[in-house]
């Protein structure tokens, strides 16, 4: 059981049993779950609200579906592609994210390509994008309600967790990166952000923007169940989740 449900004053946010009770209209906050429990009739007969419906989770979960969904509504996107063909043509402006799964966390199973000897077979490739901001936006219910960015770890930090080089490509805990306590993001990028989880189905989630030098603001992964690790992060959901209790 995580701190935010801990602390939300006896209220059992997440039924994590096969058949809970379920009083009528409760609250079901779904945290990454792309398939409907045993119990899902049974809570619409009891006028149960549920946040992130399975089927929204899934789109976000398979980036290619994300990226597709994003296409078809005109949200800005990192550019992809299946086709081997232009992912070649890719590799003359930078260095090319072969994505070898398409539902991974963590940067698992990306083969970074510098060159097209380099590309390797995959469904879905993703161009070099000139980032000089990379934010994390958590959106509830079509409202910004925390904002990140990464920065990378000090010295002292990266000895801690044996790092030995900051990857600049692949920006993540392992990789060198943090997240920061708060940051500033643009009226145009919270507008991205809150579009992008719109689309995709979702009711509440983080949205990874990057961000280049002119501040043009693209989407590059849309997350279901984000980290809550920060006492900040915990807050801002705890206080969102509660406006949502009677």
């Amino acid at each position: 059981m995580t701190p935010l449900i801990r602390e939300m004053d006896g209220h059992e946010l997440v039924p994590r049993l096969r058949h809970p009770k379920l009083p009528r209209r409760s609250l079901i906050i779904n945290r990454g779950v792309s398939y409907y429990p045993a119990w899902y009739n049974k809570a619409l007969t009891r006028h149960c609200v549920w946040l992130n419906l399975p089927e929204a989770v899934a789109n976000s979960a398979d980036k290619l579906r994300t990226f597709n969904l994003l296409f078809a509504a005109g949200i800005p996107h990192v550019s992809y592609t299946s086709a081997h063909s232009v992912a070649e043509e890719w590799t003359e402006y930078g260095p090319v994210y072969c994505r070898t799964l398409t539902r991974s966390a963590g940067g698992a199973g990306i083969v970074l390509a510098f060159n097209k000897e380099e590309l390797v077979r995959c469904s879905l490739y993703t161009k070099w994008f000139a980032t000089v901001i990379e934010y994390r936006v958590h959106v509830w219910r079509n409202r910004v309600i925390k904002v990140s960015s990464k920065k990378r770890m000090g010295a002292e930090k990266r000895q801690e967790n044996r790092i030995e080089e900051v990857n600049t490509y692949i920006r993540n805990h392992r990789n060198g990166w943090v997240f920061t306590k708060e940051s500033e993001l643009s009226e145009h990028g919270c507008e991205v952000a809150i579009g992008a989880l719109a689309c995709v189905g979702l009711d509440y989630g983080a949205v990874d923007l990057l961000e280049d030098a002119e501040g043009n603001c693209v989407v590059c992964e849309i997350n279901s169940a984000p980290g809550m690790d920060a006492e900040s992060t915990i807050a801002a959901y705890k206080e969102a989740i509660s406006n949502e209790l009677p």
